[in-house]
């Protein structure tokens, strides 16, 4: 996870010193809310993602996790069956790392079907997460406790600063949403 107990912790200022495993299932729920929302994945993979494409004969394709970390390998095979001949030089694609996109250079993908094979791994860890983007997601699983809890008292202020907390963190989700391409499993 992006965020801690401990981060959720510091906006409370009542919490159920039991509730930590209520906190930790809440910042799981919120992160997946935020990914949801923006139409990515924040958090870093723990391992290489491999991800599928229709080439469309574009020259470019777009990831759900970014930034991007690194690209292991890039395909274009009609066939699918992604042997070393089919497998694109690192020289002949330019990586947009904070755009999450990858283009060929001088060239298009071709236009087929789950065609182009990308293995790649991208996103946020908690060390390089976006400051803005942690309090948001510390204010998104702070409002949500806060309404299983049926605690406004939880927080300094009271429901008005919790309302005003979710309506932030939307407002600084909206800079990280990804306008192009579903959220699809990986």
């Amino acid at each position: 996870m992006l965020i801690t107990s401990k981060d959720v912790r510091n906006v409370l200022t009542e919490v159920d010193t039991n509730d930590d495993e209520l906190l930790a299932l809440l910042i799981e729920y919120a992160q997946g809310m935020a990914d949801r929302y923006c139409n990515r994945v924040f958090e870093k993979a723990s391992s290489d993602v491999t991800r599928y494409f229709d080439g469309g004969g574009e020259d470019s394709l777009f990831v759900q996790r970014y930034p991007i970390v690194n690209i292991t390998s890039l395909y274009d095979d009609p066939d699918r069956d992604y042997t070393e001949d089919t497998k694109i030089s690192s020289d002949d694609y330019i990586i947009y790392k904070e755009d999450g996109k990858v283009r060929l250079d001088n060239s298009v993908f071709n236009d087929s079907e789950k065609n182009v094979k990308l293995v790649y791994n991208g996103g946020y860890t908690a060390a390089n997460l976006p400051k803005d983007l942690k309090l948001a997601l510390i204010f998104l699983t702070t409002s949500i406790y806060v309404a299983a809890k049926g605690s406004v008292n939880a927080v300094e202020g009271g429901e008005d600063r919790v309302k005003r907390m979710e309506e932030t963190a939307y407002k600084v989700l909206d800079k990280y949403k990804r306008l192009f391409g579903d959220l699809e499993e990986e």
